[in-house]
């Protein structure tokens, strides 16, 4: 008889080591709920098996927040084995989720048992079960919904959408209904798993149960306000000033004016920000200052130059911000006539008095051409001078005339008489070389 039990010890103690491992559906033949603290569930109120037929004859027991429990034996009984439970007289205590399983024997009858317990959960609010619904007023925002502790390892809270509420961590077993609220949703869902395997028909785990309920926002919103500066005024502009709602995000903006450039946020004179754009959650009023900082202007030089040096004088150079209008002034001395004003060989005017907003280092080349007519030019056997649209020649005596530009190309080939000669010309600016009989002179139109 002791070797049977023996037998039946090992063979139980496997079976509760089936339960725990990843399970296949069961069936159970008996369901029972045990709502309260210490009730008391009759063994006959559960499957009861004879024989080895535990497999077909099991009970499912769920247990409301996981609380203990006890199954009554007959009075006149001999239990033979007993796991998952605790015998107290005639009495076998549940303290935990998991399998119960025993034999007993009463009037000379042998008796299995094989119960599955899984707890339920049910929030508990205000010393009792939570209602489906909660209005949440300023008397009662800071009261707690909970579910028993250490009953449920697997929590996880969840909106009507079924999205993790990111501001609760899993497992949390007590939230205040502000705390819910900052969540920005009204309804919710808990997930409670209490540890076991057992999967129902369904699939889900016997020992997976969700709560749902709502929350009425009765809260009147606390508001804050912020309040903007720049400093100094005249360097930038600030926006998003205004009154917020508690806990809503704020977004502050600065722009630098011209010539100004943004620097950083302050708020009791302390930094909060270098962003132009500072966003937060506003919880308290809020005084913020911009501050911003005059960018140095950028300086260019122009510098001023006669061609040749003799030709005349040149004023107005010198070191200039960026943009400022500037003007250079050309000024020919006697004899000589201005041409035009040159930048890297190129020419910008054609006025001795030129006029151009600054935006870079600048190198002017005032150029001159000697006279405006064969009078003002010094005397000598032959001279030539180009003014006018005209080349004016004087020579002594006949003579064989040809015009060339810089590039040695001829424009002009004539025989002139002694005496002045006179001939119209369309020819652009620049530098010329006529050359009379064999001599040769550069002028400059």
């Amino acid at each position: 008889m002791k070797e049977k039990f023996k037998n039946l010890k090992i063979f139980l103690a496997v079976l509760g080591i089936l339960f725990s491992l990843p399970a296949m559906a069961a069936e159970y033949k008996k369901t029972i709920e045990v709502l309260t603290q210490g009730q008391i569930v009759q063994v006959t109120d559960l499957q009861l098996y004879q024989g080895a037929d535990w497999e077909n004859n099991k009970t499912r027991i769920k247990v409301k927040n996981g609380v203990e429990f006890y199954i009554q034996l007959p009075h006149n009984h001999q239990i033979e084995s007993l796991d998952g439970g605790v015998l107290q007289g005639d009495l076998v205590r549940v303290i935990n989720a998991g399998s119960v399983d025993f034999r007993f024997t009463s009037n000379g009858v042998n008796y299995g048992v094989l119960a599955h317990v899984n707890y339920f959960g049910v929030l508990q609010y205000a010393g009792g079960d939570a209602p489906g619904v909660i209005e949440v007023t300023p008397s009662n925002q800071h009261d707690v919904l909970s579910v028993p502790q250490g009953k449920f390892p697997g929590i996880v809270w969840f909106n009507s959408s079924n999205e993790e509420l990111a501001n609760i961590p899993h497992g949390t077993e007590t939230v205040s209904l502000s705390h819910l609220l900052l969540s920005n949703n009204t309804s919710f869902k808990v997930m409670l798993r209490d540890g076991t395997s057992n999967e129902l028909p369904s699939g889900i785990g016997g020992g997976e149960s969700w709560c749902e309920f709502s929350l009425v926002n009765m809260l009147t919103p606390q508001t804050y306000s912020v309040s903007l500066s720049a400093q100094p005024a005249e360097g930038g502009t600030v926006s998003g000033d205004g009154i917020f709602n508690e806990n809503s995000s704020v977004t502050v903006s600065a722009s630098p004016n011209a010539g100004w450039k943004f620097v950083k946020w302050t708020e009791n004179e302390i930094e909060v920000s270098t962003s132009t754009s500072y966003s937060f959650p506003i919880t308290s009023n809020r005084n913020l200052v911009a501050h911003f900082e005059q960018i140095p202007p950028t300086q260019y030089t122009v510098a001023l130059s006669a061609s040749p040096a003799e030709g005349g004088s040149v004023s107005g150079g010198g070191t200039f911000e960026e943009n400022t209008v500037v003007t250079v002034v050309a000024v020919a001395n006697p004899g000589w006539h201005f041409l035009h004003w040159q930048h890297n060989g190129t020419t910008v005017s054609s006025d001795s008095s030129y006029s151009f907003a600054v935006t870079d280092n600048t190198d002017l080349v005032a150029v001159f051409g000697m006279g405006s007519s064969l009078d003002e030019l010094p005397p000598a056997t032959t001279r030539a001078v180009i003014a006018d649209g005209r080349l004016s020649i004087y020579s002594n005596s006949a003579a064989t005339v040809a015009l060339y530009d810089m590039h040695g190309r001829v424009l002009l080939r004539s025989w002139i008489e002694a005496g002045v000669t006179t001939i119209p010309l369309d020819i652009p600016r620049g530098t010329y070389f006529v050359k009379v009989n064999e001599k040769t002179y550069k002028l400059l139109y």
